[in-house]
């Protein structure tokens, strides 16, 4: 039930609608037990009496039932990540990657990339946040080298070839340092396309439990 607040204006903007939803469920209950007792218990027989708060009961039953939280395992973070743990500072990034608010959402954002930058501790390009500034989104958006590789998260293939200098200020803008490219996009016309962009500026690259991971030089 708490899910309608996020539709009724200005609740729906307030930081941290937990502070009061709170509140507001658990004197709810009180209001509509007390409409219950005066106003229906009267209009209903015995019977159909019992079978409503049968009815209630098992409504309550199932919207209070437990149900386990998802949970990522430390064990389960792919070892290119603790590979990445004791290389040097510089932006990470991932493919897919995206950024994502409660409102909006760009490219293919995967919220264990957050869980794992606690590992590696490289900055990240994407994200979810609750609320982000729409000109982020604009820039994110009007910047073309980036919206080839959103395209690249949903799963179609751009025929672009971007010039060394446009490759070469993206990497600056963004301190660009490392690539990963996740399995499920490591098909053959991803790696090509990735590989002949960055071409001019990759250093290294290593294929690690089925990740392939790129380090690009240094163009401070």
């Amino acid at each position: 039930p708490i899910s309608i607040l996020n539709f009724i204006p200005f609740l729906n903007n307030v930081r941290c609608p937990c502070r009061f939803s709170l509140m507001i469920m658990l004197f709810l209950p009180i209001l509509i037990g007390f409409y219950i007792k005066e106003y229906i218990s009267k209009k209903l027989s015995r019977i159909q009496y019992f079978l409503f708060n049968l009815a209630l009961f098992f409504i309550l039953f199932i919207e209070y039932l437990p149900s386990p939280y998802q949970v990522k395992k430390f064990e389960e973070t792919p070892g290119v990540y603790f590979y990445l743990q004791n290389c040097k500072e510089g932006t990470l990034l991932e493919i897919p990657f995206g950024i994502e608010d409660a409102f909006t959402s760009l490219g293919k954002n995967l919220r264990d990339q957050m869980f794992y930058q606690t590992i590696h501790k490289k900055n990240i390009l994407g994200g979810y946040i609750s609320r982000l500034n729409t000109k982020i989104f604009n820039l994110f958006q009007k910047d073309e080298f980036i919206s080839t590789l959103f395209n690249i998260c949903n799963n179609s293939m751009p025929n672009k070839n971007f010039s060394k200098e446009k490759v070469e200020n993206f990497i600056k803008n963004y301190k660009i340092k490392y690539i990963v490219v996740y399995p499920e996009c490591k098909t053959k016309k991803t790696q090509i396309f990735i590989v002949r962009t960055f071409e001019n500026f990759i250093s290294k690259k290593i294929n690690y439990e089925n990740y392939l991971l790129i380090y690009l030089k240094s163009l401070e």
